[in-house]
C-alpha cells in the first residue's frame, strides 16, 4: 500500500520467517487487515470514497444513515472482528431503538452497510463482506385494499353529482347532453352486490 511496516519477532530467523511471508503474499495480492482499524474508521474513509462518484443527495443519504444508525451500533468494533452477528444485532438494534423507522428505512441502513463493506474487501481491507451472511431485512409493502360495493357507490354517486354540476354551467345543450350522457354511463359501472361477495 505504499507504506512501510515494521516486522518484530523473537529472533532473527522469527523476522526472517515473517518477511519471507510477507513478501510472498504480497506477490500473491494477499492482504493483511489491520487489527487495529475501527468499522467507524472504515464508514468514515468510504464515505470519503464516494464522494464525486454519486448525486450529492445520495451521498447525504448514506451520510445521515451511517452518523445515526450504523455507528452507534457498530462504529468502536474493529472491521477485522466483523462478525455476521454483528451486522444482525446492528438491525435489532436500530428496529429497538427507533420504532418508528419503516420497514423500508431500516432495510436501506442495512443496504448502506453492506455497500460500505463490499468496497473494504474490493480494498483488502477485510478478506469477506459479513453482511452478505444475514438476509436483508423485509421491506415493508402497502397493501391495496379494494373498495366494498357501498364504497363504490359512494364514488360514481359523487363523479355523476360533480358531472351534473359542471353540465348546469354549460351554456351548450348538445356539450351538456355529452356530459350528462357520461355520468349515465358511470352509473352502469356500479358493482352489484353479487360481485363484492365473491
Amino acid at each position: 500500500d505504499g507504506r512501510n511496516h515494521s516486522i518484530y519477532g523473537r529472533t532473527k530467523r522469527d523476522v526472517t520467517d515473517r518477511l519471507r511471508t510477507s513478501t510472498t503474499d504480497a506477490v500473491r495480492g494477499i492482504h493483511h487487515v489491520d487489527h487495529r482499524r475501527t468499522t467507524g474508521q472504515w464508514l468514515t474513509e468510504w464515505l470519503g470514497m464516494v464522494e464525486g462518484s454519486v448525486r450529492p443527495s445520495t451521498l447525504a443519504s448514506y451520510t445521515d444513515n451511517v452518523t445515526r444508525f450504523v455507528m452507534p451500533t457498530i462504529g468502536r468494533v474493529p472491521i477485522a472482528r466483523l462478525r455476521p452477528a454483528h451486522i444482525a444485532g446492528m438491525v435489532r438494534d436500530v428496529r429497538k431503538a427507533h420504532p418508528h423507522l419503516s420497514a423500508t428505512s431500516v432495510a436501506y441502513v442495512y443496504t448502506v452497510t453492506r455497500a460500505a463493506l463490499n468496497k473494504a474487501v474490493k480494498m483488502g481491507v477485510i478478506h469477506a463482506n459479513p453482511a452478505l451472511a444475514i438476509d436483508r431485512p423485509a421491506r415493508s409493502r402497502r397493501e391495496i385494499q379494494p373498495l366494498t360495493a357501498d364504497e363504490a357507490k359512494a364514488v360514481l354517486a359523487e363523479a355523476q353529482r360533480r358531472l351534473e354540476a359542471r353540465a348546469a354551467r354549460i351554456a351548450d345543450p348538445e356539450m351538456r347532453r355529452t356530459f350528462l350522457a357520461i355520468g349515465d354511463h358511470a352509473e352502469t359501472l356500479q358493482p352489484r352486490d353479487t360481485d363484492a361477495r365473491e
